[in-house]
């Protein structure tokens, strides 16, 4: 799909890279072309997030990944600033890992 972009988020809090260029990295390793890539690195909250996009995409329909837990409050906060999202939830995995002591 041609005009197809991503826009990866999140600031960094104890780290010199923010999560939205993290995940631009992965997705740059993983064949993304770069051009397809916007980076949003300056919401610090849910609420400042949806405020950056309706900013950048306004009312069009977009597709919004986040974790499952944390999709019921986001798509509240997104739609409530007046967006569009469609919910793509990530699931949730727990790597058990064995610890010898």
């Amino acid at each position: 799909m041609p005009n197809v972009k991503i826009i990866t988020s999140g600031y960094s809090l104890h780290d010199h890279v923010s999560d939205a260029q993290k995940t631009a990295t992965k997705l740059i390793e993983s064949g993304i072309p770069k051009e397809k890539i916007l980076m949003q690195e300056k919401a610090k909250t849910t609420f400042e997030e949806a405020q950056y996009m309706k900013k950048r995409i306004g009312a069009k329909p977009f597709i919004l990944v986040t974790a499952a837990y944390h999709m019921p409050r986001t798509m509240k906060l997104f739609k409530k600033a007046g967006l569009n999202p469609i919910a793509a939830p990530l699931q949730i995995l727990i790597a058990l890992k064995r610890v010898d002591i």
